[in-house]
Parts: C-alpha cells; structure tokens; sequence
C-alpha cells in the first residue's frame, strides 16, 4: 500500500494544470486568440473542456476513498494548519469538500460548458476565406 500519492498521478495532475495555463495563454483576447479561428475551434474546446468537467466527480471521489484508507490504516499524521493532530477532522472535511461542493460544481460547469457548446453548436465562419478577417 502506498503512503503517498504515486508520483504518476501528481505528474498528470500538474500536466493538466498547464494545459489548461496554455489554452489560457493561446485564447487570450490580446493576443487575438491565436488557438481559435472558427467558431468551430471553440465549440471543440468547450466539448473536451465539458469532457473534462464531466469526469471530475469520479476523480474526487477517488481521492476521498484514498484518503478514508489512508486514514483507516493509521497512516495519516496532521502536523500542522488548522487540524493540527486531528487526522480524522482532515480527512472527514477533505471528504465532505470533494464529495459535496467540489463535486457539485463540476456538475455545474460540465452543464454549463455542454450549455455554451450546444449554443453554437450551428454557428459558422462569416469572414473571408482565409480567416484573417476579425
């Protein structure tokens, strides 16, 4: 059993976080958005953007179940913060927050991104053929 997270997972967590650091930087208004051309582009991304969302609960409550065993096998010692030496308050309101809020507002957004892609989802390029047109 492990002790802590395997390395794996905090590399693909932090992989996604800058993925989601470059779509910022590729959408940025400034910058003309150089990632999106089409109306198409944005209803791709907001489709995988909802994909993601949507997966999220699962992920959560992974982690939850991680930490419950983690917990139950005496493994977790809280050395300091707010729950300095209460391992059981720790766990219980990491829990409660991925099982709870957490996972309700990935519902929210998932519904809310699958809202905006439907949207535009006809929506069509009305510019010049080679899309310099802004």
């Amino acid at each position: 059993m492990y002790t802590t997270m395997p390395a794996d997972a905090r590399a693909i967590a932090d992989d996604a976080s800058e993925a989601i650091r470059a779509l910022n930087h590729t959408t940025h208004p400034a910058d003309w958005c150089p990632g999106l051309q089409y109306p198409a582009d944005a209803y791709d991304v907001l489709g995988s953007l909802h994909e993601l969302a949507y997966r999220l609960p699962q992920l959560f409550g992974q982690i939850s179940v991680f930490l419950q065993r983690q917990l139950q096998h005496d493994l977790v010692a809280v050395d300091g913060g707010e729950y300095i030496g209460d391992s059981l308050g720790a766990i219980g309101t990491a829990s409660h927050q991925l099982e709870g809020p957490a996972t309700q507002a990935a519902h929210r957004l998932s519904d809310a991104l699958d809202a905006a892609q439907q949207a535009i989802a006809f929506a069509s390029y009305a510019g010049g053929r080679d899309g310099a047109d802004q």
